[in-house]
Parts: C-alpha cells; structure tokens; sequence
C-alpha cells in the first residue's frame, strides 16, 4: 500500500518542479508564482468626483483592499478634451482591510466642467506592474461655471487690450512727437 503512493507522489512532484514551481506554493493560493504575496483590489470608485471652483484640479476617492508593500494608486480621469492625472502621495495601506483613499488629479488638457467624466484607477505595485485597474462614469462636481466663464471674458478682454495697444493711435503719435524733438 505505501509502494502505491509512492508512485503517485513522484511523478507529481517532478512535474512540479519541471514547471519551475516548489510543491510547498503549488497548494497556496496567496502566493504568486513570481516568489511576491502582494495583491490589491479595487472596490469602488466614488460617484462624484470634487473638483475646485476653477475647474484645474479634481479629488477622486476610492475603496481598495490590499496586502504587501510598496503599492501605489495611479488615478485618470477624462472629460471631452480635458484629461486629469494624479498618484497617491504615500504608498497605499496594505493590511487586507477595506482602506479609502483620495487621490488629487491636476490638469493635463484643459478645465472641467461639472458634467458625467470617466474615471480609472490602477493599483501597481513598486515595479510599476499592475495588480488591479477599475473604471467607472462619475459626475464631477464643484466647478463653478460663473467663475468659469468670468475668467474666459477676462482673458478675451485682456487678449483684446493687448492687441489694441499695438495699432492705437496714441502709441504712433508719441513715437512722431519723439522723432520731431
């Protein structure tokens, strides 16, 4: 009877270790092949974003779970022509508990507007790999559209100005009243 499984024990151990893996983390699911236990999860992804009243800088929260070290979050969002970018100030807080996190994405196209964006996030670990990567529509929130195109009237009236400057009257007629002197 032990000769028996000792037949059967062989040959599988040897086909194991042909694949490259020990038969200790053939039977354990948290370890990756690679030799790492580090793994993430993104949960969810918050409905509204918050942007600040200029529209130049959004805050995107989101739940994750992870474990192991050295994980970042590295969050997009993108809106018509505007696309926002942003990564976690700190490595994330992996101890296979739900965690929440905010991450501050700034302009990389153009403002916001408080309308539907779609927003992705991406777990890596240190070597830039990803481990987990989630994408969800959100609203963004918070712009303040008056203020919005109060500074686009003012920046088309100081363009106006500055152009003005250089075919007005006045600024011929001193140059001729400095040549006649």
């Amino acid at each position: 009877m032990r000769h028996t499984r000792l037949l059967l024990v062989v040959p599988a151990t040897t086909a194991l270790i042909f694949t490259g893996l020990s038969p200790a983390s053939a039977g354990d699911p948290d370890k990756d092949h690679n030799g790492g236990d580090a793994w993430a999860k993104v949960l969810e992804i918050d409905d509204e974003a918050d942007a600040n009243e200029e529209g130049d800088s959004v805050d995107v929260t989101f739940d994750y779970k992870c474990e192991g070290e050295k994980i970042t979050a590295t969050v997009t969002l993108k809106q018509d022509g505007a696309r926002f970018e942003g990564e976690s100030e700190d490595d994330l807080k992996c101890d296979g508990e739900r965690q929440t996190e905010t991450v501050t994405l700034t302009d990389d196209g153009g403002p916001l507007e408080n309308d539907h964006a779609w927003v992705t996030v991406r777990l890596e670990d240190e070597d830039g790999g990803e481990l987990d990567e989630e994408s969800e529509h959100v609203n963004v929130v918070g712009v303040d559209e008056d203020d919005t195109d109060d500074a686009d009237d003012k920046a088309k009236d100081d363009d106006d100005r500055h152009h003005g400057d250089h075919h007005d009257g006045d600024h011929h007629d001193k140059k001729n009243d400095e040549d006649h002197s």
